[in-house]
Order: structure tokens, then sequence, then C-alpha cells
């Protein structure tokens, strides 16, 4: 019965910061963006893009670099990023990169001459990187390179940003990308040394003591020599430099002080209990609207962070201020109602996302915000129907956040409703959708051991594990799924892992696994003597 019970409560647990995750999904992307974008923003946005899909394809082409076609749909990619921005140094780097791995040398270098007439330092790095590459991975060997998965590339991408912001001490928008960079890898690797590492360096270079110091707290728990290491080396560099450096300026432009306070504000939305990111991003937007009283990014980002933070009837004024300027701008109305949700005013908060959806009938994000609020009101048959159309008009646009986040809640409703196999096909869906997607995996463990499919929780999480070693939980989910098989090793080898990541278990699960494992070993014995 504790056993139960407990599970029992881990679930409760669980759905609540699921209902945080699905809202926050919701309204993020929000609060930084209206729908009617100016043709400069658009533009920006098409070449951050075409950037990323490169680089999809380029890390496709160094790991199958027996096929071509990877090379050359990169190559088109970066193509198109420096005709819209020949200045981009990330995409001339990168295609430099390439084409230094297909041996064309001459174009290589080329490309290097024009990246260090941009940046001589920042050149110089990629050069030394791309020619320090092991001779197993060019294209001449044969050899397949490793797949870099998901971490390594946003740990290759951060370190990008942090030497861009050694590089551009003036310029702190590229620190402030890496760390959240880094903090998406800590989400999936709460154990990465290195990204602490750097991250404990881009803080005490901006000053903020009491970041680098939680930080390094954090890092001295795992590798206290390693942590003290690190602090002293990250101390003597920056004390070195300080003396032929002259202090860092903060950014005088509009738009680059805009962006540091919308990556701040993203950062507290993803960590909503460390309130120092909405404190930086307040202060921007504030110092923003100080000189220009009427810009609207500032005012929908200041209203986010009084509506997070529970000045309600500040963010409201915000917004209908938003509204009156732009009536016809939906992204507002559905801004006034995720507030009107978060202060309690549910009739307030659906009538204004059914005007939003009246107006946008394909807007997935207020389909999702109108389906939570649905199932709040207990009103299950309609929850399941606007869920399933968020889900569906999102997985057309190829917005696979709030399309995971939608089919997710479809199946957590679905469990709820005991519709158990149609909960395990949501979110089988959603981790074929998204593999990188750790509580589809969880939750598709926990479901199929409280129905008894045992072969499926097994399954689903060796498949986490072997994407990811640092989700603990899936850990105890084996060893309960291998104690019901009769797999006693097993489960009692999973167990111990939990044990060792400091998981909490049912009480007594592992002692019981244990006696049962001694129990088997002396009747053994027993056989043994008999035979004798």
């Amino acid at each position: 019965m504790k056993k139960i019970a407990l599970i029992r409560h881990v679930k409760k647990i669980h759905l609540a910061a699921c209902l945080f995750y699905i809202l926050a999904a919701i309204i993020m992307p929000c609060m930084l963006c209206a729908d009617e974008k100016s043709e400069k923003k658009d533009t920006k946005e098409e070449v951050n893009y075409n950037l990323e899909l490169a680089r999809y394809y380029l890390n496709l082409g160094f790991t199958d670099p027996q096929n071509p076609e990877y090379f050359n749909i990169a190559i088109k990619k970066y193509e198109e990023v420096l005709k819209a921005d020949p200045r981009r140094k990330e995409a001339i780097a990168d295609l430099a990169d390439i084409y230094l791995f297909k041996g064309d040398s001459a174009k290589a270098e080329e490309l290097y001459k024009k990246l260090a007439g941009l940046d001589p330092s920042y050149a110089s790095y990629r050069k030394k990187k791309a020619l320090a590459k092991p001779v197993a991975e060019s294209a001449g060997t044969g050899k397949e390179m490793p797949a870099k998965d998901d971490t390594s590339y946003r740990l290759d991408l951060a370190r990008s940003y942090m030497f861009q912001g050694l590089s551009n001490p003036k310029d702190p928008v590229y620190f402030e990308k890496a760390l959240m960079l880094y903090n998406e890898i800590l989400k999936t690797d709460p154990r990465h040394k290195s990204a602490l590492s750097d991250m404990m360096e881009i803080y005490a270079r901006q000053g903020n003591a009491a970041m680098a110091e939680e930080v390094y707290n954090k890092l001295k728990n795992l590798d206290p020599g390693y942590a003290d290491e690190q602090k002293v080396k990250i101390s003597s560099k920056i004390t070195a430099e300080r003396v032929t450096t002259p202090p860092i300026e903060p950014p005088k432009d509009t738009e680059d002080i805009l962006e540091i306070a919308n990556i701040s504000l993203q950062q507290g939305l993803a960590n909503p209990t460390q309130s120092a990111y909405f404190d930086t991003a307040m202060k921007h937007y504030q110092d923003i609207l100080k000189s220009s009283p009427e810009q609207k990014e500032a005012i929908a980002g200041l209203a986010t962070i009084y509506a997070w933070k529970g000045n309600t009837a500040k963010a409201e004024s915000l917004f209908k201020k938003l509204i009156d300027k732009e009536p016809d701008n939906m992204t507002h109305r559905l801004n006034l109602a995720f507030l009107y949700y978060l202060s309690g005013r549910k009739d307030d908060a659906l009538k204004t996302t059914d005007l939003v959806i009246s107006k946008i009938p394909r807007y997935s994000r207020a389909h999702l915000l109108r389906a939570v609020m649905l199932e709040q009101n207990n009103d299950l048959p309609e929850a399941i129907s606007s869920y399933k159309t968020a889900a569906e008009l999102a997985e057309t646009s190829r917005d696979l956040e709030i399309a995971s986040r939608s089919y997710f809640a479809l199946a957590v409703l679905y469990e709820k409703c005991y519709l158990f196999f149609d909960a395990v096909s949501q979110l089988e869906k959603i981790i074929k959708m998204r593999p990188d997607f750790a509580e589809g995996y969880l939750e598709l463990g926990r479901l199929c051991l409280r129905i008894g499919l045992l072969d499926k929780t097994v399954s689903a999480m060796n498949s986490l594990i072997s994407r990811t070693s640092n989700v603990p939980q899936a850990y105890v989910l084996l060893g309960i799924a291998y104690f019901r098989k009769g797999e006693f090793e097993k489960s009692l080898d999973n167990l111990r892992k939990a044990k060792a990541a400091g998981v909490d278990m049912p009480d007594g699960l592992l002692a019981a696994v244990e006696r049962k494992l001694k129990k088997i070993d002396s009747n053994k014995d027993g056989k043994d003597e008999k035979g004798k």
C-alpha cells in the first residue's frame, strides 16, 4: 500500500509540473512576438531558420560522410544565409569547415580570409579547431564518425557563442545566447561539468557573483577538486585580462538591449524559481521604455514579467495598452487571456480565447490554452477535442513544442478517463515525433507499468537511457518493471543506480529485491547440498 500511495503522490506532482510546462509552452513565444512582423524581422527570422537548418545538415554530413547530399543541402542553405547577411560569421566559418572536410582547401582558405577580415580572432579559432580534427574524421578514410547527439551540438553552439562573447566583450548578447544553450544542456544532463564550468566563467565575467557562486556550488557537489581548479583558473584569467582590458561598456543600441532582455525573459520563463533572470529582463525593458515609451516589444515583455510575478493589475494595464495600439493583433489578446487565466478570471480567459480563435481559427496555442481551461472546468469531451485540434494544427505548422505538449496533455487526459490504450498510442506518437522529449518516455513508462505492459516500459526506459543517461527516474521504472517480470538481478542493478543518483523510490523496494535474491540463492544452495 505504501508503494501505491507513493507512486500516486509522485504522479500528482508530475501532473502539476506537466501543467506548468504546457502553459509555459503556450505563452513563452507569444509574449516575445507579434503576428504582424515587419519585413526586417521576417528576414532576420528566415536567416536564423536557414542557419539552424544548415547546421542540422552539416552535422548529418559529418555523421555520414559517405552521403554527399547532406553537405550539398547545407552549402545551399549557408549560401542563402550569406546572400541575405554577407557578414554572418558563423555561416562563413561553417561553410569553410565543409570545404576543408571535402578536401577543397583553396575554397576553405578563401572563406577563412573573408572571415579574418570581419573578426581575426574568431577566424583563427575556427581554423585551428577545423584543422585539429582527428584524421579519422577525414572523408577519405572511409570511417564513419560517431553520431552527434543534441547535447554535443548544443555544447558546440554554446561554446561558439561564448567565444564570440570573449572576442566581443562590448556585445553581451553572445554570452546570453550561450547561457540559454547551457541551461538547455543542463535540463537533460544536470551533471554536465563542462557546461557548468563555462557558465561559471560567463557569470564571473558578467560580474554576477551570486549566480557564479551558485553554479560553482553545483559543480562542487559533483566534483570538488575540479570545481576548485576551475574557479582558480577562471579567476586568474579574468584578473590578468582586466589589467590590459578597458571596462566593458553596456550596449547602447536599443535593439541590442532588447535582444538581451528577451533572452533573459526566456530564461526566466524556463527557470521561474530563479528571479535573477526576470529582474535582469525587467531592468532592460524599463531602460528601453524610458527613452522609447511606445516600444511595443518592451511593453509586452514587461507585461509578461508582471503577469508571472503576480502583479496582474500592471500586466493587464500594459496588455490593454498594446491592444489599444493594435486592436487586430490576436497575440496581445491571447496574452491577456492567459493573464486572466493566471489570476483566476476563468470566464474572461475563456471568452477572450474564443475571440482569438474566431479571428484566427488555426492558432494552435489558443486552442491549447482553451483545452487547458476546459479540462479544469471538467468539460472533458470538449477538452479532448481542443487538445486534438491544437496538436494537429501545431504538427501541420511544424511547431513541435506545442504539438508534443498538446499530445502529452491529451494522453494524460485519456489516462484520467481510463482510456489507457489511447493514452499509450498518443505517447508513442510523441516520442516518435520528438525523440528528445524525456517527459514523453517517462510518462509512457509509468502508464505501461500501471496497466501491466512491462515489456513496453522496459523498451521505453532503455530507449530513454540510451539517449541520455541522466534521467534517473528511468532506472526506478526499469527496476519495478524487471521486479514484476521476475528478473530480480536486473531489477536490483537499476534500483541501485537510481539510489546512487538520489532518486526517491517506494519504501522498502530495494530491500525487497535484495531479500528475494538472497532467498533464490539460498534455495540454490539447498538444492546443491541435496544433489551432493
